[in-house]
């Protein structure tokens, strides 16, 4: 859907009292001209508390994927 929007040049808005999350905001932002006056939310990565990880792997391998995730 997003790749229609994008393609067609249509124009995407979230009224003032709307809520567009998840894949709602692939859409959204796949817009020509895009408006929110209302809640635009968006994923995003997280790990358990108890977990012991190297942050800037981390961050790169989260980079990585968002990149693969917007071709």
């Amino acid at each position: 859907m997003a790749y229609t929007v994008f393609d067609k040049k249509i124009k995407t808005y979230v009224p003032s009292k709307g809520l567009c999350a998840s894949s709602c905001a692939y859409i959204f932002f796949a817009g020509d001209k895009r408006k929110a006056d209302g809640r635009l939310g968006v994923h995003q990565f997280s790990m358990a508390s108890n977990i012991s990880v190297d942050l800037k792997k981390s961050f790169a391998a989260s980079q990585e994927i968002v990149a693969q995730i917007l071709k």
